[in-house]
């Protein structure tokens, strides 16, 4: 089935995140800043099927994550998670102006 990176600084919205992914049964990769996040892609790229990655990882811009990731792995589905709606989603695939792991199912595959 493969991985889902999660990148976000955030805990209590990271963790409601790895809550939902739990319950669909993904295997869950995390990453609390870019850096994590490119240690989780140069060592388990090819696991990964679907990340999810804030618009603003601490004081970074979370676009730079998913240009990468475009640049770098253009097979993984990114998805920017964007609570000030922001236009620029960079390279994403979909942009979420508000996660809820209850639909999380709808954007994951199965």
């Amino acid at each position: 089935m493969g991985a889902v990176l999660v990148v976000r600084a955030d805990d209590t919205e990271r963790e409601s995140l790895l809550s939902g992914l739990a319950q669909l049964g993904q295997q869950v990769l995390v990453a609390a800043t870019p850096l994590d996040a490119v240690w989780q892609l140069e060592h388990h790229g090819r696991e990964i099927h679907t990340a999810f990655v804030a618009r603003f990882v601490g004081d970074k811009d979370g676009r730079e994550v998913v240009n990468l990731m475009s640049a770098r792995y253009p097979d993984i589905s990114r998805i920017l998670t964007n609570p000030q709606n922001d236009l620029d989603a960079a390279e994403a695939h979909c942009v979420l102006t508000r996660c809820d792991p209850t639909r999380l199912r709808q954007v994951l595959p199965s």
